[in-house]
């Protein structure tokens, strides 16, 4: 086990030369495979905040456009819209900036009196319903349209940007090479 993390590690490794013009010492080598390793760790994290965006907060859009709720008669709650089940729907729609200006809440009807207060922030939070207006409609189908990658794009894109800091790791050497002999 400990030989096969020890090769592991050496593919993320960037081999040492001498050069003529300038030295690179271990500390620079171990700097550029870091902004190597977070580059790549940021297209990463980036595919996987776009995943999200489609299916939790898009889902939440497309839902309302289908019901075609455009006005504040016409609202769904999230349970018409059967999303109540998520409680993450209810987090974006509490959250997600560019959501709120998106989607807008219809006032909940009011509680009866004799609830308790928790009860009733509950209550009040499955009656309140959603629209999208006419003018935000067209916005709403560009920025949260189904159309995109989902689960099979972020494992391409994993094994691409895996890939990607190989080859950056690898190439870094000849790069610096290259340095080398223009500054003859």
């Amino acid at each position: 086990m400990t030989q096969k993390m020890l090769s592991l590690a050496s593919v993320f490794t960037i081999e040492a030369r001498d050069y003529v013009h300038f030295s690179v010492d271990a500390a620079t080598l171990a700097t550029i495979r870091n902004v190597i390793l977070g580059l790549c760790i940021g297209i990463l994290l980036a595919s996987l905040y776009m995943l999200y965006q489609n299916l939790v907060p898009g889902a939440i859009v497309r839902a309302i456009l289908r019901a075609e709720a455009h006005t504040s008669e016409t609202a769904k709650t999230l349970g018409e819209l059967g999303l109540d089940k998520n409680p993450l729907y209810r987090f974006e729609l509490r959250h997600n900036a560019m959501l709120k200006k998106i989607v807008l809440c219809a006032s909940a009807q009011k509680s009866n009196e004799d609830e308790s207060t928790d009860d009733a922030a509950e209550n009040a939070a499955q009656q309140e319903r959603f629209y999208i207006t006419e003018e935000a409609k067209y916005r709403a189908e560009l920025r949260f349209d189904k159309k995109g990658n989902g689960v099979l794009g972020l494992v391409l894109t994993a094994v691409l940007t895996v890939v990607l800091a190989i080859m950056l790791i690898k190439l870094t050497p000849v790069v610096l090479g290259l340095v080398d002999n223009l500054l003859k």
